[in-house]
């Protein structure tokens, strides 16, 4: 097509690379503009890229996109939840805290329990009851058992069903200090819960220690082989040894027997 003087468009034969680059151009859209300066009315090509800026932004906000898991985990430093298969761009957070933060605040309540649970142990031992130990002990514990549950998991696993036990193990250990006053049978019930509150907190501490640590993870790098086993069955022989040798010494307000 060409336009003549009068402005009516005659078709042409063969026509050139300008008047092909004319004729595209008249082929345009037309954007009408109001008087303050907005597109309106007929759609542009500002328009439609303008809309297609507007879906790929939409696209990376939800990280839904064909070449999401390219694109994320080339370009974008961000965390994201695990387990989503990097369709996420937000931090994974926990009560308001981070993954790394929620597990070092796990981390600092499990290792003050294990110290609390030393100087209990010490004090079962020598026949002394330390009620500030104590109480330090088991809230620390119950606190590790708790926060335990926290954590993202896909399922109700290993570490799930060592947390339901050592609640239950607490509750009965504070039943029998607080509710029943190491009456009777109560104080060997006692001494008995106490001590496998604590053996699991060391339970939890040797995985933990062969999965963390280099020098440990080389003896034992799926956790079952004979060193890691090695290590648990020789913590819960001493725990047992302690344990049966504490609830024949402890005694709160009797002097505890001379060793040897």
């Amino acid at each position: 097509m060409l336009v003549d003087s009068s402005g009516s468009m005659k078709p042409l034969a063969s026509p050139t690379a300008t008047q092909l680059r004319f004729q595209n151009f008249l082929r345009m859209p037309v954007v009408n503009l109001s008087f303050r300066g907005s597109a309106r009315a007929r759609p542009s090509r500002l328009l439609i890229k303008a809309s297609a800026a507007r879906g790929a932004a939409r696209a990376l906000l939800r990280c839904d996109s064909p070449d999401c898991h390219t694109r994320c985990h080339t370009r974008s430093p961000v965390q994201r939840w695990p387990g989503t298969d990097g369709r996420s761009i937000v931090i994974a957070m926990i009560l308001g805290m981070s993954t790394a933060a929620f597990t070092l605040l796990h981390v600092v309540i499990s290792l003050i329990a294990i110290a609390c649970g030393v100087v209990v142990a010490i004090g079962l031992w020598r026949a002394q009851r330390l009620p500030g130990w104590t109480a330090v002990f088991l809230v620390t514990t119950i606190a590790t058992s708790v926060t335990g549950f926290f954590f993202h998991s896909k399922s109700f696993g290993a570490p799930h069903v060592v947390g339901v036990i050592s609640l239950v193990i607490l509750a009965i250990t504070l039943i029998a200090l607080y509710g029943y006053r190491l009456a009777g049978a109560w104080r060997w019930i006692y001494v008995a819960g106490a001590l496998a509150a604590f053996y699991l907190n060391v339970f939890v501490a040797v995985v933990q220690a062969f999965q963390k640590l280099p020098f440990l993870r080389a003896f034992a790098p799926t956790g079952s082989e004979p060193p890691f086993a090695v290590a648990q069955l020789l913590v819960l022989a001493g725990f047992i040894a302690l344990g049966v040798v504490a609830a024949r010494r402890f005694h709160p307000g009797v002097p505890a027997p001379a060793s040897g």
